[in-house]
């Protein structure tokens, strides 16, 4: 084997390491960018209101996976993201399951105050 063959072996082991390094990144990567997602879809739900708790902890995890990513821990971010995404999604559904009770409650005064309408508007019936 000559220099230049040994070279170009040389630099392929380190594209090859290289790509290897990189291929831990877009996991934790893609894991942020779902919680992510998932904070985003918590808020038009609602969630800042309803369920403040959920969604805070949501962005305090996932402003944790943040740092782990930015500090090359991977395995913390994506660990980190993971959870963030589970609250968020928590928050979500707390969310759309008050709104669901604030409509039901809606409904059932609707329907009472027909009743009540309907009853003071049928004659009274002479025995």
């Amino acid at each position: 084997m000559n220099a230049t063959q040994s070279s170009i072996l040389a630099v392929g082991a380190l594209v090859a390491l290289a790509i290897g390094g990189c291929a831990s990144a877009p996991p934790a990567t893609d894991k942020l960018a779902i919680a992510k997602r998932s904070i985003e879809r918590a808020e038009q739900a609602g969630a800042t209101q309803s369920a403040p708790t959920e969604l805070s902890q949501a962005r305090d995890k996932l402003a944790a996976a943040d740092k782990a990513s930015a500090d090359h821990d991977a395995k913390t971010a994506v660990r980190l993201a993971d959870q963030a995404d589970a609250d968020g999604r928590l928050a979500e559904a707390a969310a759309v399951a008050s709104r669901s009770r604030r409509a039901a409650t809606e409904l059932d005064a609707s329907v009472q105050a027909m009743r009540d309408e309907s009853m003071r508007s049928q004659p009274e019936v002479k025995q």
